[in-house]
């Protein structure tokens, strides 16, 4: 039986954190491993293809689902985001996504027999602003890429999901870092979800 981690929220919450807190702690020998996302968009200076995202080309993109390759296929400012077939079919894996995607990617593992932890990820909004602005490099950037999310964050919208977190406040970590209450709480239950049930 397969197990899949799938973390949504707005842009700048700490999905990719969260993601990355999860993958250090149980990947490599625990056998957690990235779902890597398909998209249309430019790659961005230190995203690395197949790492971060499989980049592809629209008509490519296209294709994929054309032959039912794709899970789905959103239009996000202009860009096209998927998930491939083969990048799902991994026995243990974890994937950031818009919800739409989420939620089918949960379809799609139920019909397998397949478990799925479904995880919202929220933050006050001057919080992802903040964040936004230290990645785009600058506010005006920031500002656009926050007006144009597609993704509610509103955590009503999550009620189907099995765990709703706030990335707000950081507090020390017994390994010297620093985590937010709200992602000590959702590795915790992917703690669970992977290991006891």
């Amino acid at each position: 039986m397969g197990k899949r981690i799938v973390i949504s929220g707005p842009r700048g919450a700490g999905k990719g954190t969260l993601v990355e807190h999860a993958l250090s702690r149980f990947g490599g020998q625990h056998g957690l491993r990235r779902m890597v996302s398909t998209t249309s968009r430019p790659r961005r200076p230190l995203e690395v293809n197949g790492t971060h995202y499989n980049f592809r080309r629209p008509e490519e993109i296209r294709a994929l689902w054309e032959v039912r390759e794709l899970f789905w296929v959103e239009n996000i400012g202009g860009h096209l985001y998927g998930l491939e077939r083969c990048a799902a079919e991994v026995p243990c894996g974890i994937i950031d996504v818009h919800p739409p995607g989420a939620r089918i990617i949960r379809d799609w593992a139920t019909a397998q027999g397949d478990k799925t932890l479904l995880v919202g990820v929220f933050a006050p909004r001057g919080d992802r602003l903040r964040r936004l602005v230290e990645r785009e490099k600058g506010l005006y950037n920031a500002l656009l890429r926050l007006a144009e999310d597609p993704v509610s964050p509103n955590t009503n919208d999550y009620a189907d999901f099995d765990l709703r977190i706030e990335n707000g406040d950081l507090m020390d970590y017994e390994d010297g870092g620093r985590i937010s209450p709200g992602f000590t709480e959702a590795l915790d239950r992917m703690k669970k979800f992977l290991f006891e049930g």
